[in-house]
């Protein structure tokens, strides 16, 4: 899809959106959707939300860094009917002293932590592995 034009990328994320409301497996299929991003350094600053994209210049700027990746996973969600009213949030980890953005499903499924899996939060909370809000 991050190969096409923006009208192209628009339409194909709606209907991946759409095939999350019925999908056996909708964490996971947007673990790997997101996981074929094209990657670049720096996009989004942290510290400054309110400049952060909307879900569709988003899709149409086609730059994503970690954090770019784990806002676009949660506007993929939270733009479903089924889980528009779930609890979808970015979250800071810090994980071999490395910064990470990760996204955290109703407290427990983990997103973007590791390429392409759902993780649980009870597997990221032993030794240096903790989850901080942002």
């Amino acid at each position: 899809m991050f190969d096409l034009d923006q009208t192209s990328r628009l339409k194909v994320w709606k209907e991946f959106r759409q095939s999350l409301e019925t999908s056996e497996h909708p964490l996971e299929d947007v673990a790997l959707f997101w996981s074929r991003t094209p990657f670049v350094h720096r996009y989004l600053d942290p510290n400054y939300s309110f400049d952060w994209p909307d879900p569709w210049h988003l899709i149409i700027d086609n730059k994503y860094d970690d954090l770019a990746i784990a806002l676009g996973m949660c506007y993929t969600l939270t733009l479903t009917e089924r889980f528009k009213s779930q609890k979808v949030e970015i979250h800071t980890s810090m994980f071999s002293g490395e910064e990470r953005y990760i996204v955290v499903v109703n407290d427990r499924d983990v997103l973007n932590f590791f390429h392409r899996e759902v993780t649980n939060t009870g597997e990221l909370t032993h030794g240096s592995n903790k989850i901080y809000p942002v």
